[in-house]
């Protein structure tokens, strides 16, 4: 139970983090983190980045939890949310610019505010799944 919720919420945090920023500025970018980067991390399987990452770092909980946050990131940066909403979002916070708001702020201030409940409803079906996976 203790790995699944630190799982989850570490990839959870590392997606959001990688999704909302290619989100927002978009162009190269974007292109990169979904063309590059994502499709590098969904060319192998998840557990076998998990297997590798933990014969490369040694047994523990907290490498146990590194290396299956390693493939579980790419979900949430993935989902159409943390990477279409600040697109969405982005237009309706020139205010903030225009007040000389930083790009960081309108993130944190304007953007997560708004996309974070789709987010917190899948991260909870991903850990009621994976909480069902585990054996009796």
């Amino acid at each position: 139970m203790l790995v699944g919720s630190c799982v989850v919420l570490a990839s959870l945090s590392l997606g959001l983090v990688i999704g909302s920023i290619a989100g927002y500025y978009g162009g190269r970018i974007d292109r990169f983190v979904n063309i590059v980067l994502m499709n590098a991390f969904l060319s192998f399987p998840g557990i076998l980045l998990a297997i590798a990452f933990v014969a490369f770092r040694g047994p523990g909980i907290f490498n146990l939890v590194l290396a299956l946050s390693l493939g579980g990131w790419v979900g949430y940066a993935a989902w159409s949310v943390p990477r279409c909403s600040p697109r969405a979002k982005k237009n309706s916070s020139k205010a903030a610019r225009a007040l000389g708001a930083t790009d960081a702020r309108v993130i944190v201030r304007h953007i997560l505010p708004n996309i974070i409940q789709p987010v917190i409803v899948q991260a909870a079906s991903v850990w009621r799944a994976r909480s069902l996976l585990k054996p009796p």
